[in-house]
């Protein structure tokens, strides 16, 4: 956008002021992309890793931060949720059984939350 500006009184307006510099309105994030998944280390707790790039588009605002959701495989509602600094690009998971399980991420900025990335593949905690 751009803009000018005229003053209006009873007589008239004034002449209008000279064109502003070009901006664009900041919005929302476009979706982080889901990337690999991979299961723990065998014999130790049961753990899965989540990767993920950043959106194609910040929206004019810079990331401030992820959240990184766990769901049981097919599930409606996460299992887990953590918010992650916004140079995260990898989350690892802890879980209590070796359910399968799936993940997504969401990354905010200062107007609001990107849509939700693909969910991942389904990855059983090791």
């Amino acid at each position: 956008y751009t803009f000018r500006v005229l003053a209006v009184n009873g007589f008239g307006a004034s002449a209008a002021s000279a064109t502003s510099a070009s901006v664009t309105p900041a919005t929302t994030p476009d979706r982080p992309i889901t990337g690999a998944v991979s299961q723990g280390a065998a014999g130790g707790q049961l753990t899965a890793t989540f990767n993920w790039t950043p959106p194609a588009s910040n929206g004019g605002s810079a990331i401030t931060s992820y959240t990184v959701r766990a769901y049981l495989a097919g599930a409606a509602a996460a299992s887990q949720t953590v918010t992650v600094a916004s140079n995260s690009r990898s989350r690892v998971f802890t879980f209590s059984s070796t359910s399968p399980v799936e993940f997504d991420v969401v990354a905010t900025n200062a107007v609001g939350d990107s849509p939700p990335s693909v969910r991942s593949a389904v990855v059983i905690p090791r």
